[in-house]
């Protein structure tokens, strides 16, 4: 089932979003949190469909409730969650699934950024850093250059893979960490720049 809603959703995005994936080789085949910046409601679809690999993802709990969606968020890897509220038990599902070898893909600005320049990123909360420090993988920064728009090209940058050694899941270094996150995704919008500066 899986496999079918995947090719679904590629084709939709192929067609009605067409996205150029630079840097696809960085989704590395391992355990890792992949953090983007979260323009649109059609940043999740790009992102599946980006990666060679499945990955989970937050959904709001009030998407999993509505009939048919729900169901098929669920088969694609959604986890509901409370965005006012987090649970414990939500927190324990994702580490235990990224401890068993899944991804994680997380928007780390918590919620989409309307502002009309689509490149200043919002404050990053700390949700990326925190499982990833609190699991031990690699965090995969990801950028979309632009609010997706039917029928708009676009480019979708992934960066290289992020190791966080020597840091621990205290206060002080998941800060550290989120920083350094931050750094990485704004990094990517340099590389998006020189990528279509060089005429690609």
């Amino acid at each position: 089932m899986f496999r079918v809603i995947r090719a679904i959703v590629k084709l939709i995005v192929r067609i009605f979003f067409p996205t150029k994936v630079v840097g696809r080789e960085n989704f590395i085949d391992k355990p890792s949190v992949i953090a983007g910046n979260h323009l649109s409601g059609w940043d999740v679809p790009i992102a599946y469909v980006s990666t060679p690999h499945r990955m989970m993802a937050l959904a709001k709990k009030e998407l999993i409730e509505i009939p048919v969606l729900g169901g098929l968020l669920r088969c694609l890897g959604a986890v509901p969650v409370d965005r006012k509220n987090v649970s414990p038990s939500t927190i324990k599902e994702v580490v235990r699934r990224l401890k068993g070898g899944e991804k994680l893909l997380l928007y780390p600005e918590g919620t989409r950024n309307r502002r009309q320049d689509e490149v200043s990123m919002s404050t990053l909360k700390n949700g990326a850093a925190f499982f990833a420090l609190t699991t031990g993988v690699p965090v995969i920064p990801i950028l979309l250059d632009k609010r997706p728009k039917v029928f708009r090209k676009n480019i979708f940058m992934v960066g290289r893979p992020i190791y966080f050694e020597g840091l621990k899941p205290t206060k002080e270094d998941i800060a550290k960490a989120s920083n350094i996150i931050k750094g990485a995704m704004e990094q990517l919008r340099q590389d998006i720049d020189e990528y279509k500066g060089g005429g690609k």
